[in-house]
């Protein structure tokens, strides 16, 4: 069994972000763009999970809300 769980929770760390974040690594390193992707540390977690986390009235919510969502389960304005 485990003996410790973290959770890591990334504000505004969506797939795409995370992906985009991929592919821009390698340029950093001066390959050419687009040749081949870096594997984010976080991407190799062997247990991943995502949410969506709307605001009440907005589908693009701000951080607060969100982790307001995140933490309580409610969803706030």
């Amino acid at each position: 069994s485990a003996k410790y769980i973290f959770l890591f929770i990334g504000d505004g760390m969506g797939m795409m972000q995370r992906g985009a974040a991929e592919m821009y690594l390698p340029a950093l390193r001066g390959d050419p763009p687009l040749t081949r992707r870096a594997l984010l540390w976080m991407n190799s977690f062997p247990a991943q999970g995502l949410t969506t986390t709307l605001a009440a009235d907005l589908a693009t919510p701000d951080s607060a809300s969100s982790a307001t969502a995140v933490a309580t389960g409610q969803k706030t304005l």
